[in-house]
């Protein structure tokens, strides 16, 4: 299959070529290519497939348990299974299921159930996950169950992630936490990211989390303590800090588009990256629904 005669998206610029792709992968870009299917583009704009690092669910269904789909069921595999299949309408190819601060055995399931599905390749790519807790401060969490935060441990993770880092992308941590420089150390040694989120810490803790190793924030500006004119915080600590780049959700009303433009200003577009936050509210119709950890949401 190919497209033709559509603005494609190539190097930030737009291009005037040729795309043939099969249902896996771009088998090859140029000019005067011949396909037995031509889909016509002319007018439109063709990008690359979106790569969403922090997204929870959407279309009534999360990544995780502890929710419900639209039957009133409790949560299972095939919520994994629907919400992959779904993204691509929406441009998403590649997608890291994010997972909130969870019980071990729920971890498990949610991990087991995602490594599954990654492989029937029906859909968006779950490529790698995305841990969101429970390392966090229970203080700076008000929506999650403080029972469900944890101390960072070696012991811990691994049993969490059932001893297999391979696919596992980030975790967030906050560096106040006993025992996480010793955590933070090994996690990073094992090519995992580790994000700072849901934290109390000072500007020089975060200077000092740098140095084991955390490299980026979660949704910056959310989860983080305020800032004040005469407090050495967590959301000054990582703007003056050149190692750590940004996750930041570009939508206009979770984060000021003023905040934004200032974030970037001061440390450059490089250091940022667009997340969703999408939860299982995404894809719905405009209405009234029945949340079932926060209550009626509009």
């Amino acid at each position: 299959m190919m497209i033709r005669n559509a603005n494609v998206f190539i190097n930030n610029q737009f291009e005037k070529v040729d795309v043939r792709f099969d249902e896996q992968a771009i088998l090859e870009i140029g000019t005067d290519l011949t396909d037995e299917q031509v889909i016509d583009g002319s007018g439109m704009y063709l990008y690359p497939g979106f790569v969403d690092t922090h997204m929870h669910g959407g279309f009534r269904h999360n990544f995780f348990p502890h929710a419900y789909d639209e039957t009133g069921q409790f949560w299972n595999e095939e919520d994994v299974r629907l919400i992959l299949k779904k993204l691509p309408e929406y441009g998403v190819t590649s997608v890291m299921p994010t997972l909130n601060s969870l019980s071990i055995p729920d971890s498990q399931r949610a991990v087991r159930a995602i490594r599954k599905i990654r492989k029937e390749k029906a859909g968006s790519d779950p490529f790698k996950i995305h841990f969101e807790g429970p390392y966090i401060n229970p203080a700076r969490s008000a929506s999650i169950d403080p029972s469900l935060c944890a101390l960072p441990t070696q012991e811990h993770t691994l049993e969490m992630v059932d001893h297999d880092l391979s696919d596992i992308g980030i975790i967030c941590l906050a560096p106040e936490l006993p025992n996480a420089k010793e955590w933070c150390e090994w996690i990073t040694g094992q090519g995992v990211h580790v994000e700072f989120g849901y934290t109390l810490c000072s500007a020089d803790q975060v200077n000092e989390c740098s140095k084991w190793g955390a490299d980026t924030t979660t949704h910056f500006f959310n989860g983080f303590e305020a800032m004040h004119q005469r407090k050495e915080g967590c959301i000054v600590g990582c703007l003056l800090n050149e190692k750590i780049t940004h996750q930041i959700t570009c939508d206009g009303m979770v984060v000021s588009p003023s905040w934004i433009r200032l974030a970037i200003k001061l440390k450059g577009i490089d250091h940022f990256y667009g997340m969703t936050d999408l939860v299982h509210f995404h894809g719905l119709k405009e209405g009234e629904y029945e949340n079932d950890h926060f209550g009626p949401v509009i």
